[in-house]
């Protein structure tokens, strides 16, 4: 059943990738928030249905977070976060919260400043904190992302490898193309510096973390040239580095047929 889950993600993916009809022109807008509607309503039943408590049960809730984009599905996220809709057998636990609480500030959902503090009074341990700077990040305007993403490049701060970690992944969301469009250069741009001068671990996580395209000619090109820009860099990084190239080659060829 993980195997389904997963390539569900990627199809949802795929579509945020291909763009908005405002930017392509090409429709995947519309396919895509039919196919996200649907499978909204298809995860919601599953969950409310599937027997109690199981494991299944947790598996359909987070695919129903991650995937959820609707306006009627946020709300329903956030009612299921302060407890105003429950669903039997359902223990939504300290680490599921957080994800309801991510995902709805990644939609810039209303008050959604307010909910990551709520939640960061409510979950003071140290793994609440960095949750709640992954929800900030999340949430954060492009120029904020802009401030972040220079956090994460900074060796001299004081930042802890788990919070620079909690930056890199949460920089970028599928639902925020426009982030990722107008920063990918930058943060390309620092992998050398990083690479040469970074413990391991530090370049390593900011590579994971923030080498991914947006399934354009333009993304290739940016990741072709930092691959040439690094050809001395890390197996690792060089290895992420083309990964990410065929993964960004991969959709437009997808992104193309679908065209057709």
């Amino acid at each position: 059943m993980l195997g389904v889950f997963n390539n569900l993600d990627a199809v949802i993916s795929y579509y945020y990738l291909f763009g908005d009809d405002s930017l392509t022109g090409d429709g995947f807008a519309d396919q895509r928030n039919a196919f996200i509607q649907r499978y909204e309503e298809i995860a919601w039943r599953q969950v409310r249905e599937t027997d109690a408590a199981s494991d299944l049960q947790k598996s359909w809730f987070d695919s129903l977070i991650y995937n959820t984009q609707s306006e009627t599905g946020l709300n329903r996220l956030a009612e299921l976060l302060n407890g105003t809709t429950s669903v039997d057998g359902l223990d939504i636990d300290q680490d599921r919260r957080w994800s309801l609480v991510t995902h709805l500030g990644s939609y810039h959902y209303p008050n959604s400043a307010q909910l990551i503090e709520q939640e960061r009074l409510k979950d003071p341990s140290d793994q609440g904190a960095k949750a709640a700077l992954g929800a900030r990040v999340a949430s954060a305007s492009i120029e904020d992302k802009a401030a972040y993403l220079l956090e994460s490049q900074n060796l001299e701060n004081s930042l802890e490898l788990a919070e620079r970690n909690q930056i890199t992944r949460h920089l970028f969301q599928r639902n925020q193309p426009e982030a990722q469009r107008a920063l990918l250069a930058d943060a390309l741009g620092a992998i050398q510096p990083l690479d040469q001068q970074a413990e391991q671990q530090v370049s390593r996580g900011y590579v994971r973390g923030l080498t991914h395209g947006y399934c354009s000619l333009q993304s290739v090109e940016l990741l072709q040239q930092a691959l040439t820009n690094n050809q001395r860099a890390t197996l690792s990084t060089i290895k992420v580095l083309r990964v990410a190239i065929q993964e960004d080659q991969r959709c437009i060829d997808i992104k193309n047929l679908l065209k057709q």
